[in-house]
């Protein structure tokens, strides 16, 4: 068999195949049953290689590590969500205008340890998400109409236009990040097992 028909078998590259025979790269397990059912061999004679078999530790180390930090990081995100809403509703915010940096801070370590997001592959996925960011949107954009800086920056004359247009746009951005969050908590929680 040439390493095209198997590439073809296996539905990756030949390129894929060249670097694994040369061991620059090593075969995801679904690879590795499929050459198991191939080639009728059992699964522990292609994984009885110690290079493979510290890939996969390795790999799975990481896999560790990083749901680990996601959990610590959804934790965080609930945290900074709710902290992020007392500080849009306060009269005077400089004590806690670090909030929403940190909730940015969070949800970019979060993304960056994301491992899997095939489930968002699919329209209907895609669909679901997209619905519920503009849900999340029109959410936070209701709540501005309870926010006490907003309002009063908006009804009052004694600001320039270049200081509630920075304001307006300080208040779209906070309410992009929180509708990201709240994606997030929906849809990244990493104590439930998601489908693929």
């Amino acid at each position: 068999m040439t390493q095209q028909d198997l590439s073809n078998y296996l539905h990756v590259s030949r390129k894929t195949v060249s670097g694994w025979e040369n061991e620059r790269s090593f075969p995801d397990i679904q690879s590795v049953m499929k050459m198991s059912q191939l080639f009728k061999v059992s699964t522990d004679d292609l994984l009885n290689d110690d290079l493979l078999i510290q890939h996969y530790e390795s790999e799975n180390k990481t896999h560790l590590k990083n749901q680990k930090i996601l959990k610590i990081t959804y934790v965080l995100n609930i945290i900074l969500l709710i902290l992020t809403y007392v500080h849009m509703f306060q009269k005077v915010r400089p004590h806690t205008a670090f909030i929403p940096i940190f909730l940015i801070i969070n949800l970019l370590v979060m993304m960056i340890h994301s491992e899997n997001n095939s489930r968002f592959k699919r329209p209907l996925n895609l669909f679901e998400l997209f619905g519920s960011f503009v849900l999340a949107m029109l959410i936070n954009l209701f709540f501005d109409n309870f926010d006490p800086s907003l309002t009063s920056v908006l009804s009052s004359s004694n600001y320039s236009a270049a200081y509630t247009l920075g304001f307006v746009g300080s208040q779209f951005t906070l309410n992009l990040e929180t509708s990201i969050s709240f994606l997030v908590i929906f849809f990244m929680n990493p104590f439930i097992k998601h489908k693929k």
